[in-house]
């Protein structure tokens, strides 16, 4: 696209957040977890969202949440394959210590298989994830609200608080529902955890596609809707 300018500051802050974190293999809070999410997986939102010529703060705060709950949701999806992988734990250090578990003990549960019973070091990781997977949930919901509100709004009052033009307004709600649609295979992931794995998540590894996304993506795209939380 001719004249197509994108910010260098996302570009910036994504390969400076890859480059901080490539020899780390945790997160010493959670809040360090959902700063990387955002300077990685919302930084290519907010790269998306320029190169359709969107700029707008109210966008941009939809998209923080959605990055945010991509990235607490790939590390849940990631727990189970990285440990029996490669051996390492990515996940936020506090959120272990808030459960009386450590990286040993919680690298050793996801190399193993799921009892048919529950045990207490069990039930310290379904605990954990679950936590992990209500924040992650938090957040994407907020991206909803947010959107949702958005394109709710009245015209007259996006007109008087915003200087865009009509025609970057309608823009704005052709495009923000599918700026949203990664929330549909996000939100799936989290209510097939809790329905199928109890919150645990290696009682859906091997069941984590779903045949119908496919078609909820077009569907919702059709329609111009954004994704329900």
């Amino acid at each position: 696209m001719v004249g197509l300018r994108l910010s260098k500051f996302y570009f910036l802050q994504l390969i400076n957040a890859r480059q901080r974190h490539f020899n780390e293999c945790s997160f010493s809070t959670l809040e360090s977890a959902q700063t990387y999410a955002e300077e990685t997986n919302t930084s290519v939102h907010y790269l998306i969202s320029e190169a359709y010529g969107i700029r707008s703060i109210d966008v941009d705060h939809s998209l923080n949440h959605l990055g945010r709950a991509q990235g607490l949701i790939a590390l849940i999806r990631g727990a189970v394959p990285l440990a029996r992988s490669r051996r390492v734990i990515l996940l936020p250090l506090d959120l272990l210590d808030k459960h009386c578990t450590n990286q040993e003990r919680l690298l050793r549960l996801l190399r193993a298989e799921p009892l048919s019973g529950s045990s207490n070091e069990d039930q310290s990781l379904c605990d954990f994830f679950y936590d992990l997977a209500c924040i992650a949930r938090e957040q994407a919901v907020t991206a909803v609200r947010l959107a949702t509100n958005l394109l709710n709004q009245p015209r007259s009052q996006r007109n008087t608080t915003d200087d865009r033009s009509s025609s970057e307004l309608n823009l704005t709600r052709l495009l923000l529902p599918r700026f949203m649609l990664p929330l549909i295979p996000c939100l799936d992931y989290l209510t097939r955890l809790e329905r199928i794995g109890h919150f645990d998540p290696r009682r859906v590894v091997g069941r984590d596609s779903n045949p119908l996304l496919p078609l909820r993506l077009v569907w919702t795209s059709w329609r111009g809707l954004i994704p329900r939380g």
